[in-house]
């Protein structure tokens, strides 16, 4: 079987999505590309689109919220429209390549694809994967086959008139390597950590974002035997900014993410969907900083419910639940409630769930 994963430019976790879906499907011997959905609209839409979003979450993500509060579904429709003129692109693309399934990991590809499957009427079966834990504004104008979802969200995408029938609960799917067991000890020996430092891993996402640079400082500052991971994605700024400190470790894009959270006694993040995830299965203790108003807000607002991580405004609320973090024991209520509902939400893995339908409907 031929996939195609279609993502997008607008952030690093959508592209991890798509990246742990491609390695199940080649682990079962598929053939697949995984290609960003705004290459069809033209190089510089794409980077208007792409760059735009991005320079708005960085350095806007008041206005970012506000803005995503205030027309949520009514701010997808004229992007729906815009993309109509990618259909001939997108309907060359698949013959090219004969792909027997499209697998969206963004409601934009979604969103594309359906403006494709109407005019054309393609054949290759279309599937929207949500990253993130609310309903995502847009996918109701979509028609894809299915619609994965996280676990307990089947009624947010009902109430905005999507069919249950159409919709699967398989959770967000992250790569094989956050499930492997590997305890903290071997963890640091590979990273090359001391097993006897207390290790607090800020992640501020795949751009950087927050104020980690502040964060990292005052911890690293008054934590004793403390080393500060800093992953700091593509945000070469940052990486420079950190560079020098004593006790602070910056690290620029890395494939070893699993094995830093496992390290790790203390992981203080962004609320992107995927991150949260990550670090929710690796079982260390979460703070989620800085959640941006709108998808962010949602994931926060789960995680908090099902006492999956504790959260945080600023830098300065972050120490004292750090503090809180390290001395919880195994019996502690919270480390207690944090494993029941991690066995519950995240019983398998995501990914092999999505491509066991896609199998049985595509293949």
């Amino acid at each position: 079987m031929r996939i195609l994963f279609l993502t997008c430019s607008t952030g690093g976790g959508h592209n991890s999505a798509a990246k742990a879906l491609a390695e199940e499907a080649s682990a079962r011997g598929h053939k697949y590309i995984i290609k960003d959905a705004l290459d069809f609209l033209g190089h510089r839409r794409k980077s208007i689109i792409s760059k735009g979003h991005v320079f708005a979450y960085k350095h806007m993500p008041k206005l970012y919220g506000r803005l995503y509060d205030r027309v949520g579904e009514a701010s997808t429709k004229p992007v729906f429209i815009s993309m109509q003129p990618s259909m001939f692109r997108i309907n060359r693309y698949l013959k090219k390549h004969s792909f027997d399934a499209v697998v969206c990991v963004h409601v934009f590809a979604a969103m594309m694809m359906t403006h494709a499957r109407r005019h054309y009427k393609l054949t290759q079966k279309l599937y929207l994967v949500a990253t993130d834990y609310s309903y995502t504004p847009g996918s109701c104008l979509t028609v894809p086959d299915r619609f994965f979802v996280p676990i307990g969200f089947t009624n947010s995408f009902v109430a905005h008139g999507i069919s249950q029938e159409k919709i699967v609960e398989t959770g967000i799917p992250i790569k094989h390597d956050f499930f492997i067991n590997t305890t903290r000890e071997e963890a640091r020996k590979k990273l090359g950590f001391d097993k006897n430092e207390v290790l607090i891993v800020l992640s501020a996402g795949s751009m950087g974002c927050g104020n980690m640079r502040s964060l990292a400082k005052m911890l690293a500052s008054k934590l004793q035997n403390c080393t500060v991971a800093v992953l700091c994605g593509s945000n070469k700024r940052l990486f420079r900014q950190l560079s020098g400190y004593n006790r602070i470790h910056p690290i620029g894009f890395t494939n070893d993410v699993p094995l830093y959270f496992r390290a790790a006694n203390v992981i203080v993040s962004k609320a992107g969907g995927l991150t949260i995830t990550e670090a929710a299965i690796s079982g260390t203790p979460l703070i989620i900083m800085n959640a941006v108003q709108g998808l962010e807000t949602h994931n926060l607002k789960y995680f908090e419910h099902n006492r999956l991580a504790r959260s945080a405004e600023t830098p300065q609320q972050v120490y004292p639940m750090v503090l809180q973090a390290l001395s919880d024991t195994e019996s502690s209520p919270f480390t207690v409630l944090k494993k029941k509902a991690t066995k519950e939400l995240f019983p398998d893995e995501a990914s092999t769930k999505i491509l066991d339908v896609v199998e049985k409907e595509a293949f």
